[in-house]
C-alpha cells in the first residue's frame, strides 16, 4: 500500500510564527492526544479553544506536533479521521505473513546495493548475517550456488525467498504438523482441531472455527480454497496472538489489590524528565505524560532551587531545566488515563525551606482532591483498591529543627 501521510496543508500558529509546510507519516503517530495536554499547550492554554485543539505524538523521539483547527466539527473530523487511518495502518502491518514479508524485502533491498533487483554471492552472505541463518559461510555459499539455477552467480527476490523459506523452516513446527497430518503436507480442518484440543488443550472448537483459522493465517490461496493449513501458514498461526502465552484474562488487573501497598510491585520510573543521557539531555514535561499514559505508577521529581520557582534537572549535569509547576499540572491531568490505580510522586528533594513551601502550595493547589493526605496506621499501609484515584508524595520529611 501507498504511504499514508498527514495531508500536507500551510499552517499559521505562535508555536512556529512562519507559514511552514508539515508531513508526517501517518506510521509514525503514536497516539492523537485531544485537547491541550502538551508542554507547548501548557504555555499557550489561553490563546486557543480547547474543544479545537488536538496534539500528534510521532516519532521514535515521541515528538509533539501541536494542531488547532478552525472549528471543533473541523477538529473532531481530524481526529476520527487519523484514528481510522492509524487503526487501518495497525491492522494491515499486524496481518499475518504482510509485516514479516516487508520485512524481508527490505532486507533483500538494503542487501541489493547496485538497485539491480538481484543478490550476488557477497550480497547474499551480507543478507544471510542480517537474517541470522546460523549457518557457516561455507554452507551458505553451497545453499547459494543450489538456488542459483541459471549458474549466474546472482539470486533473483524469488530464488531468494525460496532460499530463505528453506532455511528459516522450523523443524519443531514440521514435526508438530507431521505428527497430526495424514498427507505430511498440510493440516485440514478437521487436523487442526484435533491439534487445538490434543496440544493446546482447547475447548469447544468446532470445524467452522478451524476453517476461519485457515483462512486468516494460510498464506497460499490455493490452499486456502482448499480447506488446507500448510507449514507457512501453521508456522504463522503458532506465531499469532491466538496462540499467546498470556492468559487474555490476565490483559487486566485479576490480582487481589486490597493487600498493603507494600506488598506490591509497582511500575516505576527513574529520572522521569528526560528524554535522553544523564548527562546533557533535554527535560521534558512531555516525559511525564508519556510514563504515565504507559502505564507508570510512580515517577521521578529531582527538585532544586530555580532563580524564582523550583525546578526539576539532573542535578550538577548539563541537562536543560522544567518547572515543577508545570510538572505537577500535567502530572495532574495525565495521572489516571491509563489505570486508577495511584500515582507516587517520588520526590528527590534538594530544594530550601522556602521553595518548599512553593511546592507544597502547588501540589495542594494543581492536585486538589486527587492529593493524598490521610496519615495511614504505621503498620499497615493503605491497599492499591483503596486509594484509586489519589495522587501520594514520597519523600524525606525535614528535620525537626527546619520545619
Amino acid at each position: 500500500p501507498k504511504k499514508r501521510k498527514v495531508a500536507e496543508k500551510k499552517t499559521r500558529s505562535r508555536f512556529l510564527g512562519d507559514c511552514v509546510i508539515i508531513s508526517v507519516a501517518v506510521r509514525t503517530i503514536k497516539e492523537v492526544r485531544i485537547g491541550q495536554c502538551t508542554e507547548s499547550f501548557a504555555k499557550h492554554r489561553d490563546s486557543f479553544d480547547e474543544s479545537r485543539s488536538f496534539s500528534l505524538i510521532h516519532g521514535a523521539d515521541f515528538v509533539c506536533l501541536d494542531l488547532v483547527a478552525g472549528s471543533a466539527e473541523a477538529a473532531n473530523i481530524w481526529i476520527t479521521g487519523l484514528k481510522c487511518l492509524m487503526d487501518k495502518n495497525f491492522r494491515e502491518k499486524s496481518a499475518t505473513g504482510r509485516s514479516h514479508d516487508h520485512w524481508v524485502k527490505k532486507h533483500f533491498q538494503e542487501a541489493d546495493r547496485d538497485r539491480s533487483g538481484v543478490v550476488d554471492e557477497s550480497e547474499f552472505l551480507f543478507l544471510a548475517n542480517k537474517l541470522n541463518f546460523g549457518l557457516s559461510p561455507t554452507k551458505l555459499k553451497a545453499k547459494f550456488k543450489e538456488h542459483d539455477v541459471e549458474s549466474s552467480g546472482k539470486l533473483s527476490y524469488d530464488e531468494f525467498i525460496q532460499l530463505y523459506q528453506e532455511l528459516s523452516l522450523r523443524p519443531e513446527i514440521y514435526h508438530i504438523l507431521m505428527k497430526y497430518s495424514k498427507s505430511w503436507e498440510f493440516l485440514t480442518a478437521e487436523e487442526v482441531r484435533k491439534f487445538l484440543v490434543v496440544d493446546q488443550g482447547a475447548c469447544n472448537v468446532s470445524l467452522e472455527d478451524c476453517q476461519k483459522l485457515i483462512e486468516t493465517y494460510e498464506p497460499a490461496h490455493e490452499r486456502k480454497e482448499s480447506g488446507e493449513m500448510s507449514v507457512d501458514g501453521f508456522t504463522q498461526f503458532l506465531l499469532s496472538k491466538e496462540c499467546g502465552i498470556l492468559n487474555p484474562n490476565h490483559r487486566k488487573v485479576f490480582q487481589d489489590m486490597n493487600g498493603p501497598l507494600s506488598h506490591y510491585f509497582i511500575a516505576s520510573s527513574h529520572n522521569t524528565y528526560l528524554t535522553d543521557d544523564q548527562l546533557k539531555s533535554d527535560s521534558s514535561v512531555e516525559m511525564y505524560v508519556r510514563a504515565l499514559r504507559m502505564g507508570c505508577r510512580c515517577v521521578e521529581l529531582d527538585c532544586w532551587d530555580g532563580e524564582d520557582e523550583p525546578e526539576i534537572y539532573h542535578g550538577y549535569t548539563l541537562t536543560s531545566r522544567i518547572l515543577f509547576k508545570d510538572v505537577i499540572s500535567v502530572v495532574e491531568t495525565n495521572a489516571f488515563t491509563a489505570s486508577d490505580y495511584p500515582v507516587i510522586l517520588s520526590l528527590e528533594n534538594h530544594c530550601s525551606v522556602p521553595m518548599q513551601q512553593k511546592m507544597a502550595q502547588y501540589l495542594k493547589d494543581i492536585l486538589g482532591d486527587k492529593l493524598y493526605y490521610a496519615m495511614p496506621d504505621p503498620t499497615v499501609l493503605p491497599s492499591p483498591a483503596s486509594l484509586k484515584g489519589k495522587i501520594l508524595i514520597k519523600g524525606k520529611k525535614l528535620k525537626p529543627e527546619a520545619e
